[in-house]
């Protein structure tokens, strides 16, 4: 403290001794030696030379952020609608042929948001088992209205948890887990069992895990299936 104290005092000191007047003198001796030979008009091109220059290397930057914004927003546009073709497009005319070879009634659902998913839950007539979860084919349309529940709104109810003391926390991250292992579970069987049904076991159960990684296989393989005939195996379920 007393080496701190006598380097402040010492600071103090020298602020008190110094002369500011030589020093400002000494500042405008050292632009006038400068400047020395140069009248006012030609410092002022000087400056309005060099403003010009950092305008037009501003200007450059600012034109190449709008070049790189504008080919991020093309970018962007194009994967949305990549998304919406592959996603969503392609999916629904698979679909809708899909279900109009199988005799369904609505085939129309493979045109609306959440009734595409609803269509591919309930065109296999196969036992929908998933985990301990055990729902007779007729049945199915109970496992694909849970899914499309739970895959909208279902993260949020863990949070009826959140008032619980202690136990609050835990209870609510074990309900998002198994959430998202069931919603993991569920479209891999939604999956499995479309293909089942218009191939073997084997291509089914291949093509399936491999579409929960890679979409656009999902979206291939119903592509591939939408002509041919499913096989219910006591002939056409629906017609």
């Amino acid at each position: 403290m007393d080496t701190l104290e006598s380097v402040i005092n010492e600071i103090g000191y020298q602020l008190s001794i110094t002369d500011w007047n030589a020093v400002g003198n000494d500042f405008l001796n050292d632009i006038q030696t400068i400047t020395a030979g140069a009248d006012i008009e030609e410092i002022l091109d000087i400056i309005s030379h060099l403003f010009i220059v950092f305008f037009m290397i501003a200007s450059a930057f600012s034109f190449i952020a709008l070049i790189a914004l504008a080919f991020l927003a093309v970018c962007l546009v194009i994967a949305a609608v990549f998304l919406f073709i592959q996603e969503y497009l392609l999916p629904a005319i698979a679909l809708f042929r899909m279900a109009k070879n199988a005799g369904y009634k609505y085939p129309f659902f493979a045109f609306i948001p959440f009734m595409q998913t609803f269509l591919e839950y309930v065109l296999p007539k196969k036992e929908f088992n998933v985990f301990f979860i055990r729902i007779p084919g007729e049945k199915r349309y109970i496992a694909a209205l849970v899914s499309i529940g739970l895959s909208t709104v279902g993260l949020a109810t863990d949070a009826v948890f959140d008032f619980i003391p202690v136990v609050g926390g835990f209870l609510s991250a074990f309900t998002a887990i198994a959430i998202i292992v069931f919603l993991i579970g569920s479209k891999w069987r939604k999956m499995h069992d479309i293909f089942r049904t218009y191939d073997t076991e084997k291509n089914a159960l291949l093509i399936s895990v491999i579409g929960i990684f890679v979409p656009l296989v999902h979206t291939i393989a119903l592509l591939v299936y939408m002509n041919r005939e499913p096989d219910y195996g006591m002939g056409n379920y629906y017609k």
